[in-house]
């Protein structure tokens, strides 16, 4: 198959994508604490996702210290959860900005977030049978990704 990090990130971009992450939760903590523009059940939502994204993100990182066989099942269920965290992430944010957008474009948002969700399951799986050797169907959806994030 190949390199083990093919079509993944690379450590300092990951480690770039976990220290933003951080900054955005000690920020949005900073501003809660002054009594912020949101109601104090969507702060909690805001905090919640950012932790969660962060926690998840260091959680999938851990696949580099591991040989296989380990390292092929936590890079799969590792990033079940990475994947539930992104799309809890886009539903926090269609709640953040549904005051803000007409009706009509408040539901394609959020259409638009139901409707991807096939492909992350779909994507859940091709990760899971790269990893161990089943299939490649990975490397059709892969480049997929970016349209459905």
């Amino acid at each position: 198959m190949g390199s083990r990090f093919h079509g993944r990130r690379s450590d300092h971009h990951e480690l770039y994508h976990d220290c933003k992450h951080a900054k955005r939760c000690l920020a949005t903590q900073a501003h809660s604490n002054r009594g912020g523009f949101a109601p104090v059940h969507l702060r909690c939502c805001f905090l919640a996702d950012m932790y969660m994204q962060l926690i998840f993100g260091v959680g999938h990182g851990f696949f580099i210290f591991f040989d296989s066989p380990i390292y092929n099942w936590w890079l799969s269920v590792s990033a079940i959860f990475l994947n539930a965290s992104w799309s809890l992430h886009n539903v926090i944010a269609w709640l953040k900005n549904k005051p803000f957008l007409s009706r009509r474009v408040s539901l394609i948002y959020i259409g638009t977030v139901i409707l991807v969700q096939p492909y992350w399951v779909l994507e859940i799986y091709a990760n899971f049978t790269y990893f161990h050797n089943v299939n490649t169907i990975f490397l059709k959806t892969r480049p997929l990704e970016a349209l459905f994030r």
